[in-house]
């Protein structure tokens, strides 16, 4: 997805801040010692981190602290850092917070709340993945003790992992929905606690370009923290100024727009938001882009960048790294451009890595565990040790020992490799395993002018009205049934995989333009024409929007993003078929004049490209392939501006929504 201000930016503010009310409120049931200053401590962790690192520093040095209060006050201390933009500091306060919550004798939902926090802290660090482990154990506890404030907190986990490491917020819209439904239940509470959890939703509706419910709730927001003066309140208001700013920018209201943010940032600069400035600056940025001012742009990016870098935020330091992107390659600087891909292509090397380790220890972990006292050996032992005869039992053992042990050993490995490479739902392949084949398929098929391999994106339209007014069980049967149609309807060699949520990818080797775009067509007809089947004889009818690009997009270039560039093309075809009204396919196809030509200038302006005769185009009805303001994701909810087709473009876009 594209990056923009709230994409994937401040994903851990809304765990960290929505929980910190409550978790006072859990731990301090009656006046206890030192509780308002801990209270006030929480309350301004993230959006007002200099005071509560002032007010953590003093809690510490108290010698009558009990266990129950340091645990908040080091939660506290975490937050704040890791909102300073102090990342290392804060990763060192989760290891002294979790050592603490811990230990023995510590209650049980005092210990929960400890590792909420401290997976919050860790979500936009590179420890992502010992953040899910701590979220995944909350989230389990909040199912088994079925108390309403820890289910609220725990739809808000659930959906800020889908909504940030998933990349899917169709998918989390309904847990933060779930959520506000819930809290506005509650007896009443402190206003930050619904505004927080509000947020989440708010947060989560202007990913999905839903700008006039975003608004909406925003305004809510408002107006639950406009009687409250805390410093927490001022914090998380900064941040809803800067989002609406967000919001009339995208709207072209560009002088509002920057008083917005100008006021965001100077309240963000006074409470000492560090992460809460690097997501305003990157919204400068790109005002400053559309106001065609690239040596601003390039500034302010270059400040949210250094904050990112700061404070370790993974999630926005990619976003600015590919603000950067365009921001070079708005003033003509395609050396600047590259090198800042280049240190994004990194990053994602990097990334792969530390999944990968992650993946083999636990593995490692699985397999030890069949040969640990608890498996394998334990069991045969003791079978050996019914046995008479020594040698006659020594024989037996080994023969048992390496035979079970071989046959578990095995079977887990094919286990894990089929668990590895499939996705659970539909059988398909993943998109970890449909990456190594299609850079195998690269390799195998380089391809020349009229031949290349093909990448088809393809989306189901309207997924999450079908999960709104069937249900989820009905959602994963349609995301079953579409991933046979497709299976069934490709050739027998064809990749065809789940991309992710309700994305799915098909790719063919050595394919023709002709061929590539023809198949785009019967794919697409070949799920309009079959409807899924209901409970009690109902039908559903399903329909899907493609995306089509070739690999490599242009004839002899080189791989070196392995591949990525042209999936980005894909997804901006993709893009242009759901904004024709869904049910459609549109491909881009790159020929040899257009060899040596940046992607990134075709993706942002294919009509210009196709000017320049770099391209063709094609799709099933007339379609808008016009730029946008910023690079959108597929199926995101923008409205193209109708532009004049020249027989190979077309003439009108639609609201895909």
């Amino acid at each position: 997805m594209p990056p923009s201000l709230l994409l994937r930016s401040v994903a851990s503010l809304v765990l960290a801040v929505g929980v910190a009310a409550p978790v006072v409120a859990q731990v301090a049931p009656s006046p206890r010692p030192h509780q308002a200053q801990v209270g006030r401590c929480m309350a301004s962790a993230e959006l007002n981190p200099n005071e509560a690192l002032r007010l953590a520093d003093e809690l510490l040095a108290l010698p009558d602290l009990d266990d129950r209060a340091e645990i908040i006050v080091r939660s506290c201390r975490a937050l704040a850092l890791r909102a300073a933009g102090r990342g290392d500091d804060a990763i060192a306060a989760v290891d002294q917070l979790l050592a603490l919550a811990d230990a023995p004798g510590i209650p049980e939902p005092l210990r929960m709340d400890a590792h909420l926090n401290a997976g919050s802290v860790l979500m936009s660090t590179t420890q992502q993945a010992r953040a899910l482990a701590l979220l995944e154990s909350v989230l389990a506890d909040s199912r088994r003790r079925g108390e309403a404030q820890t289910t609220i907190h725990a739809l808000s986990g659930i959906g800020l992992a889908r909504a940030s490491q998933l990349d899917d917020a169709a998918g989390a819209l309904p847990y933060f929905e779930q959520a506000v439904a819930m809290v506005v239940q509650l007896p009443h509470g402190p206003p930050m606690r619904e505004a927080t959890i509000r947020y989440n939703l708010a947060y989560n509706l202007l990913k999905l370009d839903d700008y006039a419910r975003a608004d909406a709730e925003f305004q809510r927001i408002e107006t639950l923290l406009a009687p409250v003066a805390g410093p927490g309140e001022a914090g998380l208001l900064a941040r809803v100024r800067s989002h609406r700013g967000e919001v009339l920018r995208r709207q072209g209201d560009l002088a509002q727009a920057r008083h917005q943010f100008d006021q965001a940032l100077d309240a963000q600069k006074t409470v000492g938001d560090i992460h809460g400035q690097t997501v305003t600056l990157m919204g400068l940025a790109r005002l400053a882009l559309d106001e065609n001012a690239p040596e601003r742009a390039q500034g302010e990016a270059e400040q949210a960048l250094a904050l990112a870098e700061r404070g370790r935020f993974v999630v926005e330091t990619r976003d600015a790294l590919e603000l950067l992107v365009a921001v070079h390659a708005a003033r003509g600087d395609s050396a600047g451009a590259a090198g800042y891909s280049a240190r994004i292509q990194t990053m994602e090397r990097e990334r792969d890595r530390v999944a990968a380790l992650d993946k083999l220890a636990r593995m490692q972990a699985e397999v030890e565990q069949d040969l640990g006292p608890g498996g394998a050996n334990a069991q045969d032992v003791r079978t050996a040790q019914v046995m008479r005869n020594g040698s006659i039992a020594l024989a037996v053992l080994t023969l048992l020992v390496g035979g079970a042990v071989l046959l578990r050993m095995r079977r887990r490995q094919r286990q894990l490799r089929v668990s590895s490479s499939t996705d659970a739902l539909t059988g398909l392949i993943n998109r970890g395993e449909a990456d190594s084949r299609i850079k195998a398929m690269l390799q195998a098929h380089p391809g020349d002018a009229d031949r290349r391999c093909v990448l088809l994106m393809i989306d189901i339209d309207a997924f999450k009205a079908i999960n709104d007014r069937h249900g989820h069980a009905v959602g994963d049967e349609a995301l079953r049934h579409v991933a046979g149609v497709l299976r069934e309807a490709s050739d027998r060699n064809d990749l065809v995989a789940r991309w992710g949520g309700e994305e799915f990818l098909v790719a063919r080797a050595d394919s023709s333009r002709e061929a590539a775009f023809a198949l785009a067509e019967h794919l697409r007809a070949s799920v309009e024409r079959r409807p899924l089947g209901l409970p009690g004889g109902a039908t559903l009818g399903i329909s899907v929007s493609i995306g089509v690009a070739p690999a490599p997009f242009f004839p002899g270039s080189e791989h070196r993003d392995g591949w990525q560039g042209d999936l980005r093309l894909a997804d901006r075809a993709l893009y242009v078929a759901k904004h024709a009204g869904r049910n459609a396919w549109a491909g881009i196809w790159g020929l040899a004049e257009g060899r040596g030509v940046d992607l990134y200038s075709v993706r942002q302006n294919p009509e210009s490209a196709l000017a320049q005769g770099w391209v063709v185009i094609g799709g099933n009805r007339p379609m808008s392939w016009a730029p946008v303001r910023d690079e959108p994701a597929p199926g995101a909810a923008r409205r193209p501006s109708a532009v004049p087709g020249d027989g190979r473009s077309s003439k009108h876009g639609g609201d895909p929504r």
